[in-house]
């Protein structure tokens, strides 16, 4: 599961009774949207979020398909939940995608690393949250 909490340290001149009205519920929801679709693209690309390709599974290699997409149920189960200040980003069913992510030892399954940040994400969600307090504070 990857989770985002939102904290911030507010402008000196920004009254705390303002800050304390503050939802940002509209920008996480966009925050997890974003970081969904990252989740796809590293399916799509077969690769972990920091660019390492992902071992081929031998159920891929024997079909032809995709590592860790057979039936697509996994992948459909992808979800994120976000509220005032945080979101999730995350399969709400079942370990399943657990010991895929991490791996297996004592069955020689390799780590297939799916959730968590790319590179390009950090930076899109500043720039979300840059875009949400600009049009707050105009």
């Amino acid at each position: 599961m990857i989770r985002v909490i939102a904290q911030f340290n507010a402008p000196i001149w920004l009254p705390l009774d303002k800050l304390a009205a503050v939802d940002l519920a509209n920008p996480m929801r966009e925050i997890g949207r974003k970081l969904e679709t990252s989740v796809w693209q590293n399916y799509n690309q077969q690769r972990q979020p920091d660019g390492v390709p992902w071992i081929p599974s031998k159920r891929a290699i024997q079909d032809g398909g995709k590592t860790l997409i057979n039936t697509g149920r996994m992948l459909a189960s992808l979800s994120f939940v976000s509220g005032r200040d945080f979101v999730e980003v995350g399969y709400p069913q079942g370990d399943i995608p657990r010991w895929l992510h991490f791996g297996v030892s004592q069955n020689n399954l390799p780590a297939r690393e799916h959730l968590g940040l790319r590179d390009d994400d950090e930076t899109a969600i500043h720039q979300i949250l840059s875009n949400y307090f600009d049009n707050l504070l105009k």
